[in-house]
């Protein structure tokens, strides 16, 4: 099995690297722990060539040319319009309210452009649960960047019903209808 580009490990605290959620223990290389993200990697492919088990948006494609090191298939997002914001999310089973978990993604941008608005590539855990709707990182990479480690450590609410998790193009300000521009890889 190749290096995951998303983690999410169980324990008392998980690890998501683009694709993949482990627990803390993983991370900190104990035994015993699990990736909760399927196709982490986006190398499985459905039928008509999407990755498995993540959801659709028309701002990414699965890429072959970009990845990180041990993989071979990235996600990639391209974007021209600064009111178009879209998530590409994955529905994780099996995570224990009340404990402490860790998403990371490795990213990369490719001409990303945020020159005039902030915010870039990153990742974010969501759920439905008042008072949260999830946990996100405030910005990412942009411009011109080799692979980074992007990561995330919340606490999953013992109220909230089901968890995803999400690789996306952010502006700095949710709500302001300005998403960077260009290229990113996942």
């Amino acid at each position: 099995m190749h290096q995951s580009a998303v983690q999410v490990f169980i324990a008392f605290l998980a690890l998501v690297q683009l694709a993949s959620i482990q627990q803390t223990g993983a991370l900190l290389g104990r035994p015993g722990s699990m990736n909760l993200v399927r196709n982490p990697n986006f190398e499985q492919t459905d039928p008509g060539g999407w990755p498995s088990h993540w959801g659709r948006a028309a701002a990414f494609r699965r890429s072959t040319a970009q990845h990180v090191a041990g993989a071979f298939a990235s996600l990639e997002y391209k974007n021209y319009d600064t009111s178009f914001t879209q998530m590409v999310t994955q529905n994780i089973p099996g995570v224990q309210p009340g404990h402490r978990y860790t998403l990371s993604a490795d990213v990369m941008a490719a001409g990303l452009n945020n020159s005039a608005f902030g915010g870039g590539a990153t990742i974010c855990a969501t759920w439905n649960s008042p008072p949260f709707f999830g946990d996100y990182l405030g910005s990412g990479p942009a411009g011109y960047t080799n692979w980074t480690t992007q990561q995330l450590t919340f606490v999953y609410p013992a109220s909230a019903p089901a968890m995803s998790v999400a690789v996306y193009v952010r502006p700095l300000v949710q709500g302001t209808n300005r998403t960077p521009t260009g290229i990113a890889y996942f």
